[in-house]
């Protein structure tokens, strides 16, 4: 059985241990495959000899024998040199195997890193590799993650952020450490000499998240604002999310605004509610105001044109922009 590591078992193993001589890194979280390079960069190469220990390939367009020579050549003023080979899962099956014999006998003075969309669990390259090296899968961390990674990525910046902050940040970006960390770097430059990121600090930075975010979509839905409702979609699709994505968080926030309805029904109080549902205090009159915007009737329509619109991102040969267009359409008429 192929045995892979998490990502905080490949974080906790990079700070203690031994920099292994072949890793094998894929997953949504670009973030975190850069950072890997990054740590592996800082434990093995010293600062200056970086051009002269540090190589990058790309399986499209580079061999294994090129790859090879690479990780047998001798370092310079270095403990081993870094190879990395990006679109790996582009190598040919003759690569793979020239370079499965090498994973058996990897150079003692080289760290080869390879970054791939998928694993195949069968193939021996990927059995040989979980022997003598490790293999990771890097996704967007869940939403239960999510703050040990807020907290490690403010420590980077020699901050801390406190419970509020990383709750705001996290219903702002999302799971995408990338642009987690970009607001994080421009709210402790922000901030100064100040130690902890406050959600006040957040507000007066992370402007253009907020415009992007699916909550003030939904609310341009609610309130029937077509216009404002597409060019939010505009700007969330710019920032390269996912379509499907997209549309699962719209799922989620219509799931969350109808069990907040059924709540109510019961007679509990919005406190309540935003208790069991894990609504934060300063997004719940925002959130209750959404839930009073659809009746019954129209979240039931709603979710029969997310069934169909998760269909047509997933079989229709229309542009999957205008798909989501014509969602948000459906979603704001008036009736």
């Amino acid at each position: 059985m192929l045995t892979t590591i998490t990502p905080h078992e490949l974080t906790r193993h990079l700070e203690k241990e031994e920099v292994l001589p072949v890793y094998y890194l894929y997953g949504d979280e670009t973030y975190l495959i850069e950072e890997t390079i990054r740590n592996i960069e800082e434990r093995v190469i010293p600062s200056g000899f970086k051009d002269f220990n540090y190589e990058i390939f790309y399986g499209s367009e580079n061999g294994a024998p090129e790859i090879i020579n690479a990780a047998q050549t001798i370092p310079v003023v270095s403990q081993k040199r870094l190879i990395v080979v990006k679109d790996a899962n582009q190598l040919s099956a003759k690569d793979l195997e020239q370079l499965t014999s090498y994973i058996s006998d990897p150079s003692p003075f080289a760290c080869l890193v390879f970054i791939g969309e998928k694993v195949n669990p069968r193939a021996k390259f990927f059995i040989n590799l979980s022997k003598f090296g490790a293999i990771a899968q890097l996704n967007h961390p869940k939403d239960g993650e999510l703050p040990y990674w807020i907290q490690r990525l403010a420590n980077r910046f020699s901050k801390k952020i406190s419970k509020d902050a990383v709750a705001f940040l996290m219903e702002l970006v999302g799971n995408n450490l990338q642009q987690i960390y970009n607001e994080t770097e421009k709210v402790s430059i922000f901030i100064g000499e100040k130690q902890t990121i406050e959600i006040e600090d957040l507000e007066a930075v992370v402007t253009d998240i907020k415009v992007e975010s699916i909550f003030t979509l939904i609310d341009s839905v609610g309130n029937k604002d077509l216009e404002k409702a597409l060019n939010i979609l505009i700007k969330i699709l710019a920032s390269g999310e996912d379509h499907l994505k997209i549309l699962g968080m719209i799922i989620r926030q219509f799931r969350l605004i109808l069990r907040a309805k059924e709540m109510l029904q019961k007679g509990l109080t919005p406190f309540e509610v935003g208790e069991r549902l894990g609504i934060r205090k300063f997004f719940l009159k925002g959130f209750l105001k959404q839930v009073d915007q659809f009746s019954f009737d129209e979240l039931k329509k709603a979710f029969d044109q997310f069934l169909s619109t998760d269909l047509a991102l997933k079989s229709s040969r229309v542009a999957k922009r205008l798909i989501l267009e014509r969602l948000i359409l459906d979603l704001t008429k008036v009736e």
